[in-house]
């Protein structure tokens, strides 16, 4: 029995010593070091009774929060049965939730200011293992207290319930964990500028006392509060002072009714819209009238015009049968239905003795290693031939012009130095500028 004494009284000096440094230097700010040495124990027995520093702040809340939900509960509990099914009035339920809470301010056997500020500076910038393990311990209070609020204040929309709960508790955490935000900015004590003197001076019970006599109507006023304007549009009928103050609110089958019929409303115009324009790209003559023509229209006014040279490529034939590779599915028979192009007696004639005559006349390896240029014989040769232009001339001269223009769609290329025959209807031979040595084609 001593020893089980000895151990529960070792258990809680560290779990004073710890709320009350958690309370003063935050989480991160306090070391296992600090709290073995304010306790005066080692760190195996922390190790032993709690774990880990995290354990060891949990179990701080949980040894208070415990009492406090449980009294929470019961007291809702207390003010129901006295109802008797009927719905409590807001006050009430402030009072239970959150009276509960203030009055620990005022015993300091269940931790007194000291653990009311650190619960408030912890709500406010909780770690992320400390939002688990709130959301457990706040899980049965929080739901029950709810729908308490939704039953007392029926006229008022659960979805704005929700958010003046959220401002209250945010109200509460910041006015417990003790922060005087005028005091950072003004430099002035709370208590002066309010002529009651310095928060030092004061005990931590009257201290409560105090916070919970200015903090409690400040709740239950902003509970009462008027709807916003948005939601204040849509009421219809006053509620009573307990019920929701002076405002008006609409009751909500009321509001459920008229969302759905704009709901319905919204939907029937978006499906009108929708067949409309089914309907409209289906008509292939409304389709080309109304859509097409106003696209291409615009897409003609914002892409660039064509030029000459353009224009001039794109009438100047077809793709032949290269366009069937550029669509992945080539038509193979449709290549070999194609006849074979044939030359003409003259044509032939000229191929074979003109042409065959100037290429015997070019050596491939001097002319593109060691001359850049053709001989003067084979330049007199195609001169004389009339197988050349000059640089001015538009038209090719000489008996072989018929021959290279009628063959010119075969694209063929005697010689990769003496270009006689080239691509396309308007293949000429190129007289090669005085200033260069190499043929121009």
């Amino acid at each position: 029995m001593a020893d089980q004494k000895t151990n529960h009284d070792t258990r809680e000096r560290i779990l004073d010593v710890a709320e009350l440094l958690f309370m003063a230097n935050g989480y991160e700010g306090t070391s296992m070091r600090v709290i073995t040495t304010g306790a005066e124990v080692n760190l195996a027995a922390v190790n032993y009774h709690f774990g880990s520093k995290e354990a060891l702040l949990c179990e701080v809340f949980r040894r208070r929060l415990s009492w406090l939900n449980r009294e929470r509960l019961h007291a809702l509990d207390l003010l129901e049965a006295e109802a008797a099914g009927a719905p409590l009035k807001p006050s009430q339920i402030l009072e239970a939730f959150f009276g509960t809470l203030l009055r620990i301010g005022e015993d300091s056997s269940l931790g007194g200011m000291t653990f009311l500020r650190l619960l408030g500076r912890t709500l406010t910038q909780p770690a992320e293992f400390i939002r688990t393990f709130f959301a457990s311990e706040y899980a049965e209070v929080i739901d029950r207290y709810k729908q308490a609020l939704f039953s007392a204040l029926p006229d008022v929309p659960k979805a704005e319930l929700v958010w003046r709960l959220h401002f209250m508790l945010g109200a509460m955490s910041y006015a417990i964990a003790g922060t005087d935000v005028l005091r950072v900015l003004t430099g002035c004590e709370l208590g002066d500028w309010a002529g009651e003197g310095a928060a030092d001076s004061v005990d931590d019970r009257a201290l409560a006392r105090r916070l919970a006599q200015r903090l409690m109507p400040f709740l239950l006023g902003g509970l009462r509060a008027p709807l916003p304007s948005a939601l204040q549009s849509l009421t219809s009928s006053p509620a009573s002072p307990e019920r929701g103050g002076r405002h008006g609110a609409s009751n909500p089958e009321s509001l459920t009714g008229e969302t759905a019929m704009i709901t319905t409303i919204i939907m029937v115009l978006i499906g009108i819209t929708l067949l409309s324009i089914a309907i409209l790209i289906s008509v292939r003559p409304w389709r080309q009238s109304l859509i097409s023509r106003r696209v291409f229209a615009t897409y003609k006014r914002i892409l660039p015009q064509m030029s000459d040279t353009e224009r001039e490529a794109l009438e100047a034939g077809t793709v032949w049968w290269d366009g069937e590779l550029f669509r992945g599915n080539p038509d193979w028979n449709k290549l070999l239905a194609y006849p074979v192009p044939k030359l003409s007696a003259e044509e032939q004639s000229f191929m074979d003795h003109e042409v065959e005559e100037a290429c015997a006349l070019v050596d491939d390896w001097k002319v593109t290693s060691e001359d850049f240029d053709m001989t003067p014989e084979a330049w007199q040769y195609i001169k004389r031939q009339g197988l050349s232009r000059d640089d001015h001339s538009e038209e090719i001269r000489g008996p072989g012009v018929l021959g290279v223009r009628a063959f010119a769609d075969c694209h063929q290329i005697v010689d990769a130095q003496l270009v006689l025959v080239g691509v396309g209807d308007g293949a000429q031979l190129a007289w090669p500028r005085r200033t260069s040595s190499a043929l121009r084609y």
